[in-house]
């Protein structure tokens, strides 16, 4: 899966090495990674090298983000995904999980609904707009730029 579509603004080079390896870009990403008392990530590794990881973070007393989820693509599919999302779970108990997915990920948006995900349109980012030129793709809906937000209710006991 390429994050790249120019018909939506998302050239390959925003994407590139180069802007990985920016200073700002690494504290971001190594941020990601610490596990504090409100954030936790869990890993996957394959013959010494980082194949998958998750990242959520307690957002209040009922309520957890996503805030990074990634298994390389050529080992999707083969339950690394699940593994890293049933810890996640655990971590969340019984709070709500939110996410932010680019609305042109569709591959990642069924996956979170067949986990239960809906999509959160009381917290709209952006409103749907008619849509925008663009270029030989023909119309752009500018909605599709910004984040869909997605929401798991919690698994509650139900008490007799």
């Amino acid at each position: 899966m390429t994050y790249a579509n120019d018909a939506l603004g998302l050239p390959a080079e925003l994407f590139s090495p180069e802007i990985f390896a920016t200073a700002d870009t690494q504290a971001y990403l190594a941020h990601n990674l610490r596990n504090t008392d409100d954030q936790r990530c869990w890993v996957a590794e394959s013959d010494g090298k980082l194949v998958g990881a998750v990242t959520i973070r307690r957002k209040g007393v009922r309520e957890c983000e996503l805030t990074g989820f990634y298994v390389a693509p050529e080992l999707q599919g083969h339950g690394i995904g699940k593994m890293l999302w049933t810890e996640a779970l655990t971590f969340a108990r019984d709070s709500d999980v939110t996410l932010d997915v680019y609305a042109h990920n569709a591959k990642a948006i069924e996956l979170y609904k067949r986990w239960g995900f809906v999509e959160d349109t009381a917290r709209s980012i952006l409103p749907p707009l008619a849509g925008v030129a663009g270029g030989s793709a023909g119309a752009v809906p500018v909605h599709a730029l910004s984040p869909r937000i997605m929401k798991k209710p919690p698994i509650r006991a139900v008490s007799s």
